[in-house]
């Protein structure tokens, strides 16, 4: 029987070998198209938040509003995540690294810096708060 960390070398190999044959198989035209699709998304959403929603954690999409902790009814163990700290804007940092927009994440930084405290009498989900906040 195959260990776990066997297995999990195993199917990490297969999957990047079958990525790479995907993409090899893509024309570098149809790649462009791709990247340049996924900006564009990325920017729709990020847009949509910075002018229908921030601070506040999260966009509602339906009502284009912000989200804050406890100032909409409960969705339960999904809003441990919120703590009041301009989450997404957070989460948005290293995307827009990625994609070379350093002036956006200057501007981005700037904000943080003058309109997030941490100094909330809250409790959030460490998991949740850790991959977004500091991930």
């Amino acid at each position: 029987m195959m260990s776990l960390l066997t297995r999990n070398v195993v199917i990490t190999t297969l999957s990047l070998v079958f990525f790479a044959h995907l993409l090899m198989g893509m024309s570098r035209d149809e790649r462009n198209r791709l990247k340049e699709q996924a900006r564009e998304m990325f920017y729709h959403a990020y847009n949509s938040y910075m002018k229908n929603a921030y601070p506040a954690d999260e966009l509602m999409p339906l009502s284009c509003k912000g989200r804050f902790r406890d100032t909409e009814p409960s969705r339960g163990d999904i809003d441990d995540a919120l703590g009041n700290f301009s989450l997404t804007l957070v989460d948005t940092l290293d995307t827009l690294v990625l994609l070379g927009d350093l002036d956006e994440f200057e501007h981005a930084v700037r904000l943080i810096i003058k309109d997030i405290t941490f100094d909330n009498d809250v409790v959030v989900s460490v998991f949740e708060t850790n991959i977004r906040m500091l991930g």
